[in-house]
């Protein structure tokens, strides 16, 4: 009888601590459901807002590159400046002609012979620089890029030239102001335009897995979006989001365990050195990273940050040859992206490859929203792309001869010997001077 009622004691604590356990799980899983919809709501909100704002302004770009984890002696810097409404973009990088120093050496002409030198030196390349400036203008509009380098000429006034075809972009690589107001991705760094680069909103709406969790005071929100087509593994986004609700770090890349479950990745690394490692957080393949600063509030709980430092990685293998190693290899050799993939990861580090800083002038950014359409569409080229070098060579024949004909027309007989008058004239005027001073003072010639 007793230990019929002490098995029923220990049935009625068991049975207490599993509906504790199932309500406290509940409430756990319940508030980080809660978290992760607040979160989500909070960064669509916040980056769908940006991407629709209109503005312009002035920016800076500095590349620094890497080898093997080592800063190479390669640092480049471009300034440009930028407008922007609705995905529509015209950026410009500006290059101011300083004016061609002369060949010869002479400055200050001490005599008539060296005033003669130096007029006939300046006439060689006066027709160079009359070249004042050049735009190399990019322009986005609905879809469409087109380039167009304009120059501002003396004589001949605006000079348009397509040197690329359409929806090619020499520059593409570079970030832009787009990647401080959402746009992210290998669509928003490429250097053929095809379509519109992915946005942080539509990507967060878009169904797929997610996943949350907080660490050293922020907000971390994971999510991944199944690529349509089968031969293909889109990268995920991790958002971490600060306590003032900020956006400061995103990271593109593959978190295997959110993405095919723990149990999965543990039967690819089973008898591995990297079994024990397992998480959610590894194995990784990290692709890029962004980390945004220098916020500026531009609505009540909305910030664009002004400064972007964007890092792309690349996978290094730190193990040497084992039977782990030759598995990956044959996986490899049979096709097997998903585990060839997986254990990857597992082996290496990912080092940066290219460190890209892009910073927007706080004194040149400036809302507007009564920017035209009409400033996003291209000019039409006075001078066309061309599909072979033998029709670009044949245009420039024809244009060169053409413009030789106009300059010939249009300009007074007398500046087009104005070079032949001055040498005349120096003679006369050596001549005269010759004939006076044997005349009238008994020296010369």
């Amino acid at each position: 009888m007793k230990r019929a009622r002490k098995k029923e004691w220990i049935f009625y604590i068991f049975l207490l601590l599993y509906f504790v356990h199932s309500d406290l799980f509940g409430e756990i899983e319940t508030s980080t459901q809660t978290n992760q919809q607040l979160i989500k709501e909070m960064i669509c909100k916040q980056t769908d807002f940006l991407r629709n704002i209109s503005f312009q302004c002035n920016y800076i770009i500095i590349e620094n590159y890497y080898k093997e984890g080592k800063q190479l002696n390669q640092t480049y810097e471009y300034h440009r400046s930028y407008i922007y409404k609705n995905g529509n973009y015209v950026r410009a990088q500006r290059f101011e002609e300083k004016g061609k120093s002369s060949s010869s050496k002479i400055s200050s002409p001490k005599n008539l012979l060296e005033l003669l030198a130096l007029k006939i030196n300046q006439d060689s390349y006066n027709e160079v620089s009359n070249v004042k400036c050049s735009d190399d203008i990019v322009y986005y509009y609905r879809g469409k890029l087109s380039i167009r380098t304009i120059y501002e000429h003396d004589q001949e006034g605006i000079r348009i030239w397509q040197q690329f075809k359409d929806n090619v972009d020499p520059s593409g690589s570079d970030p832009d102001p787009r990647c401080l107001i959402g746009f992210f991705g290998h669509k928003l760094f490429t250097d053929f335009i095809r379509e519109p680069p992915s946005h942080i909103s539509e990507y967060l709406n878009t169904p797929g897995k997610s996943f949350y969790y907080e660490e050293n005071g922020y907000r971390i929100l994971w999510h991944h979006v199944k690529s349509s087509e089968e031969k293909k593994t889109n990268y995920g986004i991790e958002i971490w989001v600060n306590s003032k609700g900020q956006i400061t770090k995103m990271i593109e890349g593959l978190y295997f365990v959110r993405m095919y479950g723990e149990e999965k990745i543990k039967q690819f690394l089973d008898e591995s050195p990297f079994y024990k490692q397992i998480s959610h957080k590894y194995p990784v393949l990290i692709y890029r990273i962004y980390e945004w600063s220098n916020f500026l509030e531009i609505k009540e709980d909305v910030h664009i940050p002004l400064k972007c430092e964007i890092t792309r990685y690349n996978h290094v293998e730190n193990i040497p040859e084992n039977d782990f190693l030759k598995e990956r290899n044959t996986l490899f050799q049979e096709n097997d992206r998903l585990p060839w993939l997986i254990i990857s990861s597992a082996l290496g580090n990912w080092i940066p490859t290219v460190i890209s800083i892009i910073e927007i002038n706080k004194e040149t950014f400036k809302l507007d929203n009564n920017i035209s359409d009409e400033v996003f569409i291209a000019p039409e080229p006075t001078i066309p792309a061309f599909e072979t070098p033998e029709e670009r060579a044949k245009f420039f024949e024809n244009y060169y001869k053409e413009r030789e004909e106009f300059k010939r027309l249009t300009t007074p007989w007398q500046l087009r010997y104005k070079s032949l008058f001055f040498i005349i004239g120096c003679v006369l005027l050596t001549l005269v001077s010759i004939i006076i001073t044997k005349k009238y003072l008994g020296w010369g010639l």
